[in-house]
């Protein structure tokens, strides 16, 4: 079941609430598959592959999971930065 978004009265949370979901969704994605290929690498250290380009590509998940995380933390400082500084560009009450 999908939810909905509902206009809850107050702008700070109704301000770009569909581009909210959709910038956190990305991040968590970010996340999620940085883990992931952390713990692909470490489980390939204690595996061993008869496919040695599996197991060279596995080689190289840990720093693959690690830009991905670094790269979620970054998409989230940038989204959240911009969408402070729309919502106090259009309801600043200081000009």
């Amino acid at each position: 079941m999908a939810a909905t978004q509902q206009p809850t009265g107050n702008p700070v949370f109704d301000y770009k609430a569909g581009f909210r979901t959709t910038a956190q969704s990305i991040q968590r994605i970010l996340l999620l598959s940085g883990a992931l290929h952390i713990a692909a690498g470490i489980v390939a250290r204690f595996v061993t592959f008869e496919n040695e380009s599996l197991e060279q590509a596995l080689r190289y998940a840990p720093v693959l999971g690690l830009a991905l995380i670094v790269g979620s933390g970054v998409w989230g400082y940038r989204w959240r930065s911009q969408l402070r500084a729309d919502f106090q560009r259009e309801f600043s009450t200081v000009r």
